[in-house]
């Protein structure tokens, strides 16, 4: 008899020896139920209906956003939890149930074969003793589901399989079966640690002090300042993350049902996830730039708010942009809402797919970068899940046996080129200054890696570039050369042409030496920020479960005061120190000069801010014209800018200037405009007395007092004005006079009409004669 066959059959008898008790609940009495306390890690405890909740995720098609609803989110973490054990114990489960030939005895279950690890695993946790006695409620779900028939088929073989696992752990030297699951599978937090509840305070609905004076109120007290260790019953604030606090309860229960934490006041949410966002916040303070911070893919919806948290303090930050969001981007705007967010906006867009032409990233000074990865060192893979929305596909993906070794570049090949395209799309944006690029994982591929082959990637482009276009430059100037004509050209001109012709034709031309390049188109892997000054290993990327990396252009570009008065410097605005030499190169045009003079000054002028240099003005550069200068100029300008209303002010409150005319020679006359603009200034001067708008086009000032000061040009207006005024007055009363007269001439021929004799008419016609002469 094969050895199989004959341990199959030894184990049947022993099984018919002993005596067999019923799983169902309904042959076994009160009496015999054991009350068990099963805990989970991270410390919560399962009842029967999580384990209902458990099978139906479990039977859900869509892995990646299950459908199950849950009661409340402290139900949702149980059942996360319990689902992510038993995918931590599949393999010795599994193991278990091939040595019974469990399936081939079952064969109905081989399908449904995560149920049986589900049931399975939880009559280990109970020490395989008899289950709590079910309420309807659960027998209905179990019903459901299809529970009972599993857990009959496995109670029956309990003591067989209490005995296939006590020998697997014997067999390896374990104390426990949680030495036997690989490595990257057991846990490395402490039962202390694991007790520990960590959050966040929503800064749009209350502020850490009160937050922290209602865990207060249920008998938590702050960690004194001369520990760092957390107790029961005690509670601190994070050293590195801001808003960030640490609490040690009782039990969970006292903290997941605070009103502070129903009416999303505090944030439950695991830290690891939570560096990212911080580094990021305190990097836009250290580089003081404006503008609008965008986040390429929404990792984590409770990250992203806490990203939108910090961000609300900072007032040179408008808003920030998170993309990615898919089908998903509803269910964020909804989660932000009832967070009382209101500086972010979601995008449904994928980042790398943005064209050229979208106006979003215009002003976007800043990128987070958290394309996807295989988060193969997350620590805690439940809040991770549950912070996407209860993605079961994660879970299993972090469940896989052979995830500790390194993965070929063929398996995450689709990973690594969405990290790639993110990278490149944000560092190809000439206003982004910086990228903090943040993955979970543990393989080098991923992580520095990726960084270093990019940053050279985009170096040697610039480079290219910046080459290319010298290139183009020294061609055009050759172009514009003029050849001789056939005719002239001589024996050994065309001797000298054939030569050049052949050398081209054998070997290419040399690249140009020495290629400057502007900083700001170079990138470098910069310093990460000190979060926490005066410690300088404070924080523990690789022991966090993170890896971080700025990617930054190696001169920031801040559109502030001091730094255009240096762009402007370094352009030759403000001249070139004596020390610099500007090199001249026979055969390239006047494009190809300015440009490398313009990169020569740059060099130059960084240098010279090193050394101190003083730097010679150059006045052809600062004799630009301007308003003021087109004002006083008296030649005929091509171009007259527009009335000053706030210079008319000015000289009708302080005066007009001290010299109205250049102090040059003309012979030409002055133009209509020339005179209404002189007119202007002339006759808003607080110095003349009258301020009448009287017409001065036949009071202008000869020639000989073009020249002359400001002075002697207001005596000779004044004097004209006194003039006119003195002709106006006569004429005045002149026309006064005539009408004086006419009136009289009226009243004396009315009363001519009363004299009725003839003599009488004869002496007042001989009267109004001599009145009116």
């Amino acid at each position: 008899m094969p050895p199989a066959e004959w341990l199959q059959k030894a184990d049947e008898e022993s099984d018919a020896k002993r005596p067999r008790r019923s799983c169902s609940h309904l042959v076994r009495d009160d009496s015999y139920y054991i009350r068990r306390s099963i805990q989970s890690v991270g410390g919560l405890l399962w009842s029967a209906a999580d384990i209902a909740m458990a099978a139906r995720l479990f039977s859900s098609t869509n892995t990646r956003h299950p459908t199950v609803v849950f009661a409340e989110e402290e139900e949702k973490r149980r059942v996360f939890t319990l689902v992510y054990d038993v995918l931590r114990y599949k393999s010795i489960l599994n193991k278990a149930l091939s040595d019974l030939h469990f399936f081939k005895k079952h064969p109905q279950f081989q399908e449904r074969y995560q149920h049986v690890w589900l049931l399975f695993f939880d009559l280990y946790k109970r020490d395989f003793s008899p289950r709590d006695a079910l309420d309807a409620k659960e027998e209905t779900e179990f019903q459901e589901q299809g529970l009972f028939e599993i857990e009959i088929a496995l109670w029956n073989t309990r003591v067989r399989l209490a005995a296939t696992v006590a020998r697997l752990r014997i067999k390896n030297g374990a104390h426990s079966l949680s030495m036997l699951i690989p490595q990257h599978l057991q846990q490395k937090k402490s039962t202390l640690e694991e007790a520990i509840i960590t959050g966040w305070v929503n800064g749009f609905r209350n502020s850490v002090k009160d937050v922290c004076k209602a865990v207060e109120n249920v008998s938590i007290s702050s960690l004194p300042k001369n520990e760092d260790d957390l107790h029961p019953m005690t509670y601190k604030t994070d050293h590195l993350l801001p808003r960030f606090i640490h609490i040690m309860p009782s039990s969970r229960e006292d903290i997941v049902h605070l009103p502070i934490v129903l009416n999303h006041h505090l944030i439950l949410q695991e830290r690891t996830f939570c560096i990212g966002p911080a580094v990021m916040a305190q990097l836009l303070k250290d580089f003081a730039l404006t503008g609008i911070v965008a986040q390429t893919h929404v990792n984590s919806i409770v990250t992203m708010a806490y990203f939108a948290n910090l961000l609300v303090n900072n007032e040179k930050i408008e808003k920030l942009h998170v993309f990615g969001a898919g089908k998903k981007r509803d269910a964020c705007i909804q989660y932000l809402k009832h967070l009382g967010v209101n500086n972010t906006e979601v995008h449904e867009d994928n980042f790398a797919d943005l064209s050229p032409d979208n106006h979003v990233l215009n002003n976007v000074i800043g990128v987070l970068a958290t394309p996807p990865n295989t988060n193969s060192s997350v620590i805690d893979p439940v809040d991770l899940a549950l912070a996407r929305g209860g993605d079961l596909e994660l879970l299993h993906q972090l469940t896989v046996e052979d995830l500790s070794r390194i993965p070929s570049r063929e398996e995450i090949e689709h990973l690594l080129t969405e990290q790639q395209e993110t990278l490149r799309r944000a560092m190809s944006k000439p206003q982004i200054q910086f990228i903090v690029y943040e993955t979970h994982s543990r393989f080098e591929s991923e992580n520095s890696e990726m960084t270093n082959v990019l940053i050279e990637e985009l170096n040697t482009y610039a480079r290219d570039m910046h080459l290319e276009e010298l290139k183009k430059s020294q061609g055009e100037k050759q172009s514009e050369q003029p050849e001789k004509p056939e005719g002239e050209q001589t024996a050994e001109d065309k001797e000298t042409l054939e030569k050049e012709k052949s050398i081209e034709h054998e070997e290419p031309p040399a690249p140009l030496p020495n290629i400057v390049v502007p900083l700001s188109d170079l990138f470098e892997l910069g310093t990460l920020p000190n979060l926490c000054p005066g410690n300088e290993k404070c924080l523990n990327l690789q022991s966090e479960g993170v890896y971080l990396a700025l990617i930054k252009r190696k001169e920031i570009t801040r559109l502030d005061p001091k730094y255009m008065i240096k762009m402007a410097e370094s352009r030759g605005l403000f001249g070139r120190s004596e020390g610099s030499k500007q090199k001249q190169q026979s055969g390239q045009s006047s494009k190809a000069k300015a440009t490398l003079a313009a990169l020569q000054n740059r060099s130059d002028s960084l240098n010279d801010s090193k050394k101190g240099n003083k730097i010679k003005v150059e006045m052809e550069r600062i004799a630009a014209p301007t308003r003021s200068s087109f004002l006083k100029d008296s030649r005929t300008p091509v171009h007259v800018p527009d009335p000053c209303p706030r210079h008319a002010y000015h000289l009708s409150q302080d005066g007009k200037p001290k010299v109205i005319l250049r102090k040059i020679t003309r012979n030409e006359p002055l133009t209509l405009s020339e005179e209404k603009d002189l007119i202007r200034r002339l006759y808003y001067s607080y110095r003349l007395p009258d301020k009448s708008k009287l017409p001065l086009y036949n009071a202008l000032p000869p020639l000989k007092f073009w020249n002359s000061s400001a002075e002697e040009i207001e005596q000779y207006i004044r004097k004209q004005l006194f003039n006119r005024r003195s002709r106006q007055v006569l004429e005045k009363n002149e026309s006064n006079r005539m009408i004086f007269n006419v009136g009289r001439r009226i009243q004396l021929s009315e009363f001519q009409n009363l004299v009725s004799s003839p003599e009488q008419k004869l002496y007042w016609n001989e009267k109004s004669t001599k009145i009116t002469k």
